[in-house]
């Protein structure tokens, strides 16, 4: 059959050849099966011996979690190691990314699934639930005063924090009971800051809304709902803080924030949003917690004092602080210094055991410093492209290296990732929901153009950005977007793919969710018509300046923004010049047409400031030309 199958095989075994074939088969058959129940017992013997060990690890690592949280933690390392097998991706690879997609769905819903269990089960992170109530109640007492507090939320704040987190912490048979859904108008915005913080689209003009409505700050509202001391991932357990440190200090950064349309408390909020849902799902709940609490940080205080006009301006004018900071990221270097002032403000100290920060030691401290002040320059768009080039130029190498890279190539492209997350956080309205991007964007335009008349009236040229007359607005946010922060999300999408290996399950299909939002609201921008761009324009131009520009906002001395404790004659006096609307009438905001008079140096020659403005302005007073 084999050597000659044309022939008989009655001729073939007379001359010799092979005989019966049947027990050449049936060996054939049997090596066959018996390799076949040799596999079988190799996987099975792995699955008794590694498995058991593998689910110890999980649960070793779960501590005194809840069940649900260790066993979501189980899975992340399950498929992280099934991922990382080349023939289970190959036989399972699309199960294994289903079951990511699911898990991480999951992990969305598990804070709404923990607060919905029985009162009698976990009483540990019952407890939890409790206690944040009721630091979330004392929270809010520091940042609002007794008097308001009871005004704002109906709640007595006597003992713990009021009647509500008592309750809460009622013992049961040994349980704590889960903390219902609350009645005080601000307990009940806590509640929901708790609820859906995590999500992507978490629906920020409702937070600007409700928190106006009962006298909240947004940024303490949120920092009260999840920053407190019992609540593990808050500041104050990642720190280590003292009681009520972070609240005081949010406090301060609070105060500081001035009322621009963008540049905001409000600001601060979506940033600390977009970095903390980033940092979680790209980088996964293995990475170090001093990572979290230094970019949870860092969104917050990043554009603290922001004076409403854009370093350029700031050089431009010979402003005292451009001098001070030699021309250089003059406002990220100048949010970051009053940040540090801020943590030991009162008791004059900034350094180790002031502030938040009391909790880290001398080494901590100056690592956690390091990185901050890392973090907020990473901000300035001066530097822009760089970081951009350099993200991708480490997931090009993680590419060509296969993934194995020594330590210190490794740790570079780690703070690489860090602040290019900074970085698209605070320009990622783009890439949320098309409402909340179009108010971000109309709130920005309306500072934009804001500059554009302090660029007039100090004789300089305007800007095209800002210049009101002439900006064609779907063309300039669609630029904006494409040449700006599309390179930086793509960029960063590129680094998840290349170093998938070290981040977390399910990071590359969660970029793919922003990703999508910011093309199509750039498509939105390129296909929108010019009577509903000129319809927006004529929105930004009726938005109020509350807080315009002064060249004297800024104190050398003390660090804050001068207008709060001196008064002196202007330099300059200008008067906002009436715009055009789109129409091509004069645009019908009375704050537009309304004077504002701020102060403003000109600029003689690089090495000093004219002593008396265009059109004999008043001389520059000698104790107001600051030094470097």
């Amino acid at each position: 059959v084999f050597v000659c199958p044309s022939r008989p095989w009655e001729e073939e075994a007379s001359r010799g050849g092979m005989e019966d074939p049947a027990p050449v088969i049936i060996a054939c058959v049997v090596s066959v099966i018996a390799a076949s129940a040799l596999w079988a017992c190799v996987l099975w013997a792995c699955t008794v011996f590694a498995g058991p060990e593998r689910v110890m690890f999980a649960a070793e690592d779960g501590g005194d979690q809840d069940p649900l949280a260790s066993e979501l933690h189980a899975l992340d390392r399950l498929t992280g190691s099934m991922e990382r097998s080349f023939l289970t991706r190959v036989i399972a690879g699309r199960y294994i990314r289903q079951i990511v997609f699911h898990v991480e769905k999951l992990r969305n819903a598990s804070p709404a699934m923990l607060r919905m269990r029985s009162s009698g089960s976990s009483p540990n992170l019952m407890k939890q639930h409790a206690a944040d109530d009721a630091f979330a109640h004392q929270w809010l007492k520091l940042g609002l005063g007794d008097a308001q507090y009871v005004a704002a939320s109906g709640t007595d704040v006597s003992g713990q924090g009021g009647a509500d987190a008592d309750a809460a912490a009622a013992d049961t048979q040994g349980a704590v009971a889960v903390p219902q859904p609350p009645s005080s108008e601000s307990a009940k915005l806590l509640h929901w800051i708790r609820e859906g913080f995590s999500d992507w689209d978490f629906d920020f003009a409702r937070l600007r809304t409700w928190c106006g409505d009962v006298g909240v700050p947004p940024l303490l509202a949120i920092t009260s709902a999840l920053h407190t001391s019992a609540a593990p991932g808050s500041l104050s357990h990642l720190l280590g803080a003292p009681n009520g440190a972070v609240a005081t200090y949010m406090g301060r950064i609070i105060s500081y924030y001035r009322k621009l349309p963008y540049h905001s408390e409000i600001h601060a909020c979506d940033v600390l949003h977009a970095v903390s849902a980033m940092h979680a799902n790209i980088c996964g709940a293995t990475a170090p917690p001093m990572e979290q609490a230094v970019l949870m940080l860092a969104a917050i205080v990043h554009d603290v004092g922001h004076p409403g006009v854009n370093n350029s301006f700031l050089v431009e004018t010979a402003n005292p602080l451009a001098i001070r900071y030699n021309d250089t990221s003059v406002l990220e270097n100048y949010h970051v210094n009053l940040a540090f002032n801020l943590m030991g403000a009162g008791d004059g100290k900034a350094g180790p055991g002031a502030g938040p920060l009391a909790g880290l030691d001398r080494a901590a401290h100056k690592r956690f410093r390091t990185d901050l002040i890392e973090l907020v320059l990473a901000t300035s768009f001066e530097n822009h492209f760089n970081h951009i080039g350099d993200l991708k130029g480490h997931a090009k190498l993680s590419v060509t290296s296969g993934g194995e890279m020594d330590e210190a190539k490794a740790r570079a492209a780690r703070r690489s990732l860090l602040r290019m997350l900074i970085k698209v956080a605070d320009i990622g309205h783009p890439a949320k929901q098309w409402d909340w991007h179009v108010d971000s964007a109309r709130r920005a335009c309306a500072e934009f153009f804001h500059q554009g008349d302090c660029e007039r009236a100090a004789g300089l040229t305007v800007s095209p950005l800002n210049n009101a007359e002439d900006c064609v607005l779907s063309k300039s946010q669609s630029g904006f977007l494409e040449f700006m922060v599309k390179p930086a999300f793509d960029a960063l999408q590129m680094y998840i793919g290349a170093w998938a290996d070290t981040l977390a399950p399910g990071a590359v299909q969660w970029i793919e969710g922003p990703q999508q939002l910011l093309h199509n609201n750039l498509q939105l921008w390129k296909d929108m018509d010019g009577a509903t761009s000129a319809a927006i324009k004529e929105e930004i131009l009726n938005l109020p300046i509350e807080a315009p520009f002064q060249a004297n906002w800024w104190d050398e001395q003390r660090m804050q923004p001068a207008e709060e404790r001196r008064t002196g004659t202007p330099l300059l006096k200008v008067e906002s010049p009436a715009r055009r609307s789109p129409s091509g009438g004069e645009s019908a905001s009375p704050q537009r047409r309304a004077r504002f008079s701020m102060t403003m140096r000109t600029k003689s020659s690089r090495g000093g400031v004219s002593a008396e403005a265009s059109g004999g302005g008043n001389a520059v007073p000698p104790s107001d030309l600051g030094t470097s």
